[in-house]
């Protein structure tokens, strides 16, 4: 176009909405002449391509067009299906119509008419005419020889030079019901559509989702569910699947040509986008295929890249509807089962972070709410579901790994499918609302940190000690202050001990037992000195944390779970039943109907006071002994014993403190008390003895009158000969492996040589040796080893042997030549010992009964518990002893152990010394009672 732009003599403005062509047809029709001569007179060729006339169209024709009509500038700009395009696709040719506005509006024709989702007048409650009803087609195609034709008739061509002609406004459409729900779609669509500033932000991508939606829905509804759609539906579907299955072509993202099936896949589409979660779900899984086993978590029918381009939204929705036949690991990583459910996209720095927020082994509280009450062990299930707060959000379910290295993919997908086949579904949707908790408000507790920084010695011998008898408690033998250890670092860390990994790991059978019982039977105030020095501990480390924390039950409200609320338990009924009835927690829990774990937790809050001990004690001995020591200060004995002058008769009546605890305060101050006799004179005390200066000159310490012995040998002596007694006996003693040998040895009582050799370690202060067990001997501490080396001095032994020449008791025989007569077992000696160690074995009664038990069957610990009585650990420790004889064997199956006899003819052995048992034991009875009328006539 060149020159001036000429100006139109007859002008018609276009009506609000009206389509480009449909004004040029009224602007033509004005003139008297067709669309085609109209243009070719304003300078603009007629587009040949179909809809040539509503799109694509440059910009300065547009601004020309305006100046040739006398319109304002950019009028025309909402006439053209341009502006519409970052919407999705439009109908470039052809367009719907409504009879009844174009009749209203003398035949114009409304731009918004040939957008895909379009397809109803909410005016006039109607759906759109796809077609012309006289020739079949669908109108404005092409313009032909629009400007020709009356307002509202169709223009197509019949065939050359022909036109259709037919007046649309007379077309009767499918009238709608009020509030039909293809009338509530129009209206959302229509704000969709919508292009003023009122038009709600993510237009685009909401109808991306409708194309989407409504593709996937007409390729997977059945047709009953058009048919609840009205039969203009129906009928519409039949066709398009004719259609579709005559070209093999798949759906495509445009809206079907039908409007009564593109407002029936709207209607249906409002629904999964727009409708509450339980619509939605609801309307999607009805529109999924059946299927026998799991499902991948995309639905069918759905294409991978479709699925991609959906919203987070939509795509969640499709997810929650998915869950129930989904594999357990793909519902917790997906968080199916909530509201947040998407794609694991895995954020960086967002799971390392959760992972610091979450323990080796859940939360106490939640194991108790999470954990059936039966099907589940606690230890496992607890690991197991902690690890599983790895993997919502999680690309892989290797995630479980990153927090138990030592429990496998496998092990933790066991226990899911078990929660599922049982139908604890909730389970699954607590995890992803734990972890989704942890995410959004976090923990206050980092317990990565703890794992790091906490040592495996949480409490030391000598803590332990003092804290068990400051709260009138026993500290028990070393198994019990492993078990404290444990217990302070699960406390603080939340550590799985079955971790082997881990300094404090239970290693033998019978530790996790163990560890329970010392748990279940702790008193309240030693309970609360054990968390006081966990909190303690974490002050000292400079961790400014609470001692313990979990998630407010608030995380999972609305879920039913398999287990109670902590609290909601008879205090009442656990104390009766545990503690006064002294029934296991198992049985307990049993009796309950609920889980062991809930029950550990009930113990905790049941006050239990500590054991009343007598006045020898130690848990009493120790209190009086830390009453005495803080009046026995340095102090006390400058004024007391040194300035004063009084002796030890007379402090110990005055304080009623004894001499010998008098004696062992004032040695820790570094003061030597001697005797009653009052403070002891300056310089070093001499011994009684002779002068071996020279030996010890030549090799040695010095031990002459007047030389000082080592404080420990000091200490111990004093200035007696029964010190050093006690000195020599306890070097001779351990030579041998244990107390009892020793005491063969000097021919003198076990039970005095250990109350000699408790007074010489009171003596000097500290434990000297280490008691023998079943695996070791006994053995000097490394005090007790010093003191043997300065024993063996050349100087320092004789003077011992001056002082304690002979530190043998009397002669335990009448005839000493026969306890050194040697006893020859003669050529079956090795075959005598074997049978004298298996009847060793045979002697316990317990044992014996274990035996005669499982020669008719082999058994569980369970079994044999519940037919012998007592406890597993008692049952258990038997059954080591047996096996460790060879006497059973076992077999594995699952996680049950099962017992049986090694050999059969052992069975036999035990009916005949059943049949030997009845003559021998009344044969022993009558020979006793006869021993013990005898016994009788000798006394009188």
């Amino acid at each position: 176009m060149s020159g001036p732009a000429r100006t139109l003599p007859l002008r018609v403005p276009p009506v609000p909405g009206e389509a480009l062509d449909s004004w040029l047809e009224a602007l033509a029709r004005r003139s008297q002449v067709t669309v085609g001569t109209l243009t070719a007179a304003l300078g603009w060729p007629l587009p040949a391509s179909p809809g040539g006339l509503v799109a694509g169209i440059p910009g300065q024709v547009l601004r020309r067009l305006e100046h040739q009509a006398g319109l304002a500038a950019g009028r025309l700009d909402d006439a053209v299906l341009d502006r519409y395009q970052p919407l999705g696709p439009v109908r470039r040719r052809g367009s719907r119509y409504c009879p009844s506005c174009l009749a209203e509006r003398d035949g114009r024709w409304l731009l918004s008419w040939r957008l895909g989702w379009t397809f109803a007048c909410t005016a006039h409650g109607v759906l759109l005419c796809d077609t012309c009803p006289a020739c079949g087609q669908i109108p404005r195609g092409r313009a032909g020889r629009a400007g020709l034709n009356p307002p509202g008739t169709c223009p197509s061509t019949i065939k050359r030079h022909e036109y259709c002609g037919a007046d649309l406004r007379q077309v009767t459409p499918t009238r709608l019901t009020p509030g039909h729900p293809v009338l509530a779609a129009q209206h959302w669509t229509g704000i969709l559509l919508t292009l003023d500033d009122t038009r709600p932000a993510g237009n685009g991508v909401a109808l991306g989702d409708l194309s989407i939606v409504g593709s996937w829905v007409l390729r997977q509804a059945p047709a009953a569910h058009f048919a609840g759609l009205g039969p203009a539906a129906l009928a519409a579907w039949h066709a398009r699947n004719q259609q579709a299955f005559a070209a093999g072509r798949q759906p495509s993202l445009f809206p079907p040509a039908s409007a009564a099936l593109t407002g029936a896949l709207a209607a249906t589409a409002i629904t999964v986008l727009t409708g509450s979660d339980e619509q939605a779900v609801a309307q999607i899984r009805a529109l999924l295929p059946p299927r026998a086993g799991p499902r991948r978590p995309r639905p069918a029918g759905l294409p991978a890249p479709r699925w991609r381009t959906l919203s987070a939204a939509a795509r969640g929705r499709f997810l929650r509807a998915l869950d129930p036949d989904l594999g357990p690991a793909d519902r917790i990583r997906y968080r199916t089962g909530t509201p947040q459910a998407a794609i694991p996209d895995d954020p960086p720095g967002l799971l390392a972070a959760r992972a610091r927020a979450i323990p080796q082994l859940l939360w106490p509280e939640w194991a108790i709410r999470l954990m059936p009450a039966r099907g589940f062990a606690a230890g496992p299930f607890r690991s197991t579901i902690a690890a599983c707060l790895l993997l919502p959000g999680h690309p892989a379910r290797t995630a479980v790994t990153a927090l138990h290295a030592y429990r496998s993919t496998v092990a933790a997908g066991v226990v899911l499918r078990a929660l599922a086949d049982g139908g604890h579904h909730a389970v699954l949707t607590a995890v992803s609302c734990l972890a989704g908790y942890l995410d959004t408000s976090g923990s206050p507790i980092d317990y990565q940190r703890r794992r790091d920084l906490i040592p495996a010695e949480t409490i030391t011998a000598g803590q332990w000690r003092d804290l068990c008898f400051s709260v009138a408690a026993h500290p028990g033998e070393a198994r019990r202050h492993r078990d404290a250890q444990r217990y302070l670092f699960q406390l603080l860390t939340g550590a799985d001990l079955h971790d082997p990994r881990h300094a404090l790991a239970f290693t033998a059978g019978n530790d996790y037992s163990h560890y329970q019982a010392f748990a279940g039977t702790l008193t309240t105030g030693l309970r609360d000195a054990l968390h006081g020095h966990a909190t303690a501990l974490l002050h000292d480390l400079g961790i400014g944390e609470p001692l313990t924390w979990a998630p407010p039950p608030g995380c999972c409200a609305r879920l039913t779970l398999p287990g109670p609320e902590p609290d909601d338990i008879d205090l009442d009924a656990v104390g009766h039943l545990i503690i006064t009835g002294g029934l296991p927690v198992t049985g307990a829990a049993a009796r309950l109907g609920t889980t062991a774990g809930h029950v550990r937790v009930a113990l905790e809050q049941i006050p239990r006071p500590a054991r009343e001990w007598g006045r020898s004690a130690a848990p009493p001995t120790w209190q009086r002994q830390q009453r005495a020591r803080a009046v026995l200060t340095r102090e006390f004995f400058d004024r007391e014993y040194i300035t004063a002058g009084k002796n030890l008769r007379q402090l110990e009546a005055e304080t009623g403190i004894t001499r010998r605890f008098l004696t062992q305060v004032a040695r820790e101050h570094g003061i030597t008390m001697t005797g009653v006799r009052g403070p002891a004179p300056a310089g070093p005390c001499p011994l009684p003895g002779p002068d071996l200066a020279g030996q010890a000159s030549g090799g040695g310490s010095p031990a002459g009158p007047g030389a000082a012995l080592p404080d420990d040998i000091r200490r111990a002596a004093g200035d007696n000969q029964a010190g050093w007694h006690r000195l020599r006996r306890f070097q001779i003693a351990m030579a041998s492996p244990t107390i009892a040998a020793a005491a063969a040895g000097l021919r003198i009582c076990p039970s005095a040589l250990s109350h000699q050799l408790r007074r010489l370690e009171g003596d000097i202060g500290v434990k000297l040796y280490q008691p023998a067990t079943s695996r070791r001997p006994w053995r000097p501490t490394r005090r007790g080893a010093a003191l043997l080396t300065a024993l063996a001095r050349p100087g320092i032994q004789a003077l011992a042997a001056a002082h304690a020449p002979d530190v043998s008791g009397p002669a335990r025989s009448r005839s000493p030549h026969r306890d050194r007569m040697p006893i020859t077992l003669g050529p079956d000696a090795e075959a005598a010992r074997q049978a004298a160690s298996l009847f060793r074995e045979l002697a316990n009664p317990t044992r014996l009964a274990i035996l005669l038990t499982l020669q008719t069957a082999e058994q569980r610990i369970t079994g044999l518990a519940d037919r012998l009585g007592g406890s597993q650990a008692n049952i258990s420790a038997h059954l080591i002893r047996l096996r460790q004889a060879g006497l059973i064997t076992s077999r594995t199956q699952g996680r049950a152990v099962y017992y049986r006899l090694t050999e059969p003819e052992l069975g036999d052995l035990l009916q005949a010394a059943g049949q030997f048992l009845g003559p021998a034991g009344q044969q022993a009875a009558e020979e006793k009672d006869r021993t013990v009328r005898k016994t009788q006539r000798t006394d009188r």
